[in-house]
Formats: structure tokens, C-alpha cells, sequence
């Protein structure tokens, strides 16, 4: 058995804020690179990941009639040109068994490619929208990278983020490679990616007739670039290149800072990339991969591979895709809790008004709070469950069938800091709508109850006071036929018993009223002087418990 030859040493832990080259002074870059080896891709690739979420309760019929009515469709004033796919263009190795039957499925909708053009040199970039069935939908821009030097891979790179300025400034825009219409250009790329996103939910309203709202902004990406061939430029010159054999030799080389550290916010200067130090980020081991070298930061993944297969880096890109798709998933959460606050608000305002006012409603007023005080816990339901069963699915063995990719994924997510929030995700969603709407419901049903009560109390009063007035008309019409009254004295007598009824009703209803201002103190004092739901003091309602999930 010939065992490889052993790899250089190399520190891969943490690498943030730890330079494994000199430090560039910005006046002098060009002086300090002129005896350095510089880097240049021969081969490799830059995918934009712009992840966004559809918020709809069920994404599997969002799959179905993408795959319906997609062919049919226009994404920013473009036909498709092609149908959209019948499963998702992965690798079989995500066909988990999952003994639910639950896959990562979907479909892809790819556009006609784009192209960055100049007018001297342009590149063509391919384009495809991901609609998956678990909700973690993301449009990848694929961008080639094919001899590609220090400058040109930074401008390429860093097109992503909508901080990268105005290409009409530099005489470049964004366009389809083959309009069927007449040419439009795009200033930015984010700009274009909005666009086929607004026409996408669009679409789906208009020709799929569905409610969705899209979940999405440009500060939502994550560039993954895989280099399967590179070279050594000694100073630079191309006619000394020699090819790049290791490489974990990368962030040694001048030029990587692109690869090598998070895309920056803005453009500083020209080539203000040589201050910056490289690597910076978390370097993940995968196991499936021979001599390679992952470098994770906030918004970049750099995946470098030059011995092994093209169908293993091509899977462990496609895990760190899905694994930075997950933040649309979450997006569309966040806007779903913030939805349902939303609705809650007017409940809210109306039961505080009329604890101020001391107005109760009408019970059959009631009643309808009351029924869509439950329509809402029953959805709030639904919807933490669900979300609860797509993050344990997303962290099962079962999501794929391969143990080392499932552990390079659990590396990747480790390092993502949507995934690290999903615990305080969880914790709102159980804990503070699902107490608010409990007590809510809560103290509209002790309202609706109160209400119910005065209404009976009412009626009480009312037949206690009848009952006491024949009553004592009967005593009376004993004594009058026993004594002979008759005229003035049988009308006096008739005015007796209708004043000692009123009496009667109105002792009771003081009694009553008396009772319920006390025990309304009562209440305000155990709650801390408020009878407002969630006031200071209030217990947690039951839905905490029956809604908390566990990270």
C-alpha cells in the first residue's frame, strides 16, 4: 500500500485575524509583491448564493405548480425557454432513507445565462432558481473563473454584494446574453436577483392563483468558490507559472486575499484588497476529500481541491450551498412570527381600551374574538410544529446517505450563525406569542364569562324581583279580602308592592356591582395593578410548555 506524502504543516484552527504572510503597507503593495508568488485560477468556479424565503404553509404545493406552470413564465422580462426540472439537480447522495419518506426534493427554473460585458472582455454567468420542498429556496448565480488573476477575481467575487458599487460608473452592466427583447442592463447584481425574485412571487399569484409573500433583501448572500486548478506566478509573470500542487499553499500566496477573507462592504481604494490578511474564517477537515483546503467566513466559502474527483467537489459545494440557503428558510420565519404580532395587535388595543373604558362587549362580539383568538393559536400551532420537524429533519442522519458528508455538513452548520440562532428562533415562537395569545384568549373568555354572568345575573334579579312581588300581592290580596279594602287603599296597595319590588331589584343589583368591583380589585392586584393580558405579574399561559422546542 503506497501511503501519500505527507502534507505540510499547516495551523487549521481558527485562522481569523491570523496573517500567514507579511502585511502590506497600502503605499508600497506593488513593491511588496514584486518578489512574492503570486496566485492565479486556472480553473474553478464563484457561485453566488442569494437565498429567499415564500412564506405559504405548505412549500411542497409551492414545488408542484412551479413545476406546472412554470414553462409559462416570465423572470425579469425574460421567458424561461425551458421547462423546470422534475427533482432537484443533485447528487444521489441526498436521497436520504429518512423512514418518514421525506427527501430533499424540489425543482430548478434556469434563465438565460447573463453576461458582464465591457465591450473588450465579458463574462457569461449562468443563472437558476432552486424552489425546494423543505423551504430553504435560493437563486445561484454561477460565475467561471478560468485564468483568472489576483484584480479580476476580486471584482468578480465581490459583484455579489450589493455594497460593490454602480457598474454603470465603470461602463459595464448586467444583461441577458440573448435578449429576445430589446437590451436592458442591471447597475448591480442584487438588482437583477430582486427583480426575478418579485416576478417569480408574481407569477405564482397571478397564473398559480396562491397567497405567498417573498422573504428576501440584498444583504442576504454568500459566495462558495471551488478552484480545482491553480498556478504559481513567481512576481507575477505568467511566462514562470508553475502549477499550484497543494492546497493548503493558498493563503500563502499573493492574490488570495479574495478567497481568503470575508467579501468586504464597500471598495476602499484600487487593489485595497493587498492590506487585507488572509486567511480569516474557520477551516472545516472534510474526510471525502484529498488534499483539499475549506475556509468558511460570514459571507464566503472557499473550497479548493486539486487531486480529488469533480463529483466530490462537487458534493461538498453542494453542501456548503444548502447549508448558507438555510437563512431564507429563516428569513420567511421571522416574517411569519412577525405576521402573526401583527394580527395579535388589534386584539390587544381593543381588550386595553376597554379595561380603560370599562366597556364589555356584546357576547356575541365575544364569542367571534373568541373564535379567531383560536384560528390563530391553531396556525401558530401548525406553524411551530412544522418548523420544528424541518430543523430536526435538517439535522437527522437522515437527510443524506453518506455519514462523511453528514458530518461536513454538521461542520458547516456549526459555523453558520442563522443555524446557531435557531434555539432563540424556537424560544419566541413558543414562549412569547404563544403565552401572549394564551393569556389573550384568556382574558377575553373571563370577559366573555363576566358578561354571560351579568346577563344571568340579570335575569335573576329580575325573576326574584317578579317572584317577590306576587308574593307579597298575594299576602295583600289576603288582606284585603279579609279586611274589605277597597278603592284608594286597593290602589295604595298595588303601590306598596310595586315599590317594594323596585326595592328589592335595586338592594340586589347594588350587591351585585359591589361584588364585582371587588373582585376585579382582586385580579389587578395579583397582576400587579394592570388587567391588560401579558401585564407584570401575569403567569405564563399553558402554550409555553405545549409550544417550546428544544435546539
Amino acid at each position: 500500500m503506497v501511503r501519500p506524502p505527507p502534507r505540510p504543516e499547516f495551523d487549521t484552527r481558527r485562522h481569523r485575524d491570523r496573517p500567514s504572510g507579511p502585511r502590506f503597507d497600502g503605499s508600497t503593495p506593488g513593491r511588496c509583491a514584486r518578489d512574492r508568488d503570486w496566485l492565479r485560477i486556472d480553473e474553478g468556479t464563484a457561485v453566488a448564493i442569494y437565498p429567499f424565503g415564500l412564506r405559504h404553509d405548505h412549500h411542497d404545493v409551492i414545488v408542484a405548480l412551479v413545476k406546472e406552470h412554470g414553462h409559462r413564465w416570465n423572470l425579469a422580462g425574460e421567458p424561461l425557454g425551458n421547462a423546470p426540472t422534475k427533482l432537484l439537480l443533485v447528487d444521489d447522495i441526498w436521497r436520504g432513507d429518512d423512514p418518514l419518506r421525506r427527501r430533499y426534493e424540489g425543482t430548478q427554473l434556469d434563465l438565460p445565462d447573463i453576461v458582464l460585458s465591457d465591450g473588450a472582455a465579458s463574462v457569461t454567468m449562468k443563472v437558476t432558481v432552486v424552489v425546494s420542498e423543505l423551504g430553504d429556496h435560493h437563486l445561484r448565480v454561477e460565475i467561471p473563473l478560468e485564468g483568472v488573476l489576483p484584480h479580476t477575481l476580486a471584482s468578480l467575487i465581490w459583484l455579489a454584494a450589493p455594497e460593490y458599487g454602480d457598474l454603470h460608473e465603470l461602463g459595464r452592466t448586467i444583461e441577458f446574453a440573448d435578449a429576445t427583447r430589446p437590451a436592458r442592463g442591471w447597475v448591480r447584481l442584487t438588482d437583477f436577483v430582486n427583480e426575478v425574485l418579485v416576478d417569480l412571487v408574481a407569477e405564482l399569484r397571478s397564473d398559480a392563483a396562491i397567497e405567498v409573500e417573498l422573504s428576501f433583501r440584498p444583504g442576504m448572500y454568500h459566495v462558495v468558490t471551488s478552484i480545482q486548478a491553480a498556478s504559481v506566478l513567481p512576481g507575477g509573470r505568467a511566462q514562470d507559472a508553475r502549477v499550484l500542487r497543494d492546497a493548503r499553499r493558498i493563503p500563502e500566496l499573493f492574490g488570495s486575499q479574495p478567497v481568503c477573507h470575508p467579501i468586504p462592504c464597500g471598495v476602499g481604494s484600487i487593489a485595497f484588497w493587498t492590506r487585507y490578511a488572509a486567511p480569516v474564517g474557520d477551516v472545516v477537515e472534510c474526510a471525502g476529500l484529498t488534499d483539499e483546503y475549506i475556509l468558511v467566513s460570514e459571507n464566503h466559502t472557499l473550497l479548493a481541491s486539486f487531486s480529488s474527483p469533480d463529483f466530490m467537489v462537487g458534493t461538498v459545494r453542494q453542501a456548503a450551498e444548502f447549508v448558507v440557503s438555510l437563512e431564507g428558510m429563516f428569513a420567511a420565519w421571522q416574517d411569519e412570527l412577525g405576521h402573526f404580532y401583527g394580527q395579535l395587535t388589534p386584539y390587544l388595543d381593543t381588550f386595553a381600551e376597554g379595561v380603560t373604558s370599562g366597556h364589555v362587549p356584546r357576547t356575541d362580539h365575544l364569542d367571534r374574538v373568541l373564535d379567531e383568538l383560536e384560528g390563530l393559536q391553531i396556525r401558530l400551532r401548525r406553524f411551530v410544529t412544522s418548523a420544528r420537524v424541518s430543523l430536526l429533519f435538517i439535522g437527522s442522519p437522515a437527510l443524506v446517505t453518506s455519514p462523511v458528508i453528514r458530518q461536513t455538513i454538521n461542520q458547516l452548520l456549526a459555523l453558520n450563525p442563522v443555524w446557531a440562532q435557531r434555539g432563540e428562533f424556537t424560544d419566541v415562537a413558543g414562549e412569547a406569542l404563544g403565552d401572549r395569545l394564551s393569556d389573550l384568549m384568556e382574558a377575553w373568555a373571563r370577559r366573555r364569562r363576566e358578561r354571560l354572568e351579568a346577563r344571568n345575573r340579570v335575569m335573576i334579579d329580575t325573576l326574584l324581583a317578579v317572584v317577590a312581588g306576587i308574593g307579597i300581592s298575594g299576602v295583600f290580596a289576603i288582606v284585603q279580602a279579609g279586611y274589605g279594602v277597597t278603592g284608594w287603599g286597593s290602589t295604595l296597595l298595588v303601590v306598596v308592592v310595586l315599590a317594594i319590588a323596585f326595592v328589592v331589584g335595586y338592594v340586589s343589583y347594588r350587591w351585585t356591582r359591589s361584588g364585582e368591583r371587588r373582585a376585579r380589585s382582586r385580579r389587578r392586584a395579583k397582576k400587579g395593578g394592570t388587567d391588560e393580558p401579558g401585564g407584570d405579574g401575569a403567569r405564563p399561559g399553558p402554550a409555553a410548555d405545549a409550544l417550546r422546542v428544544d435546539p
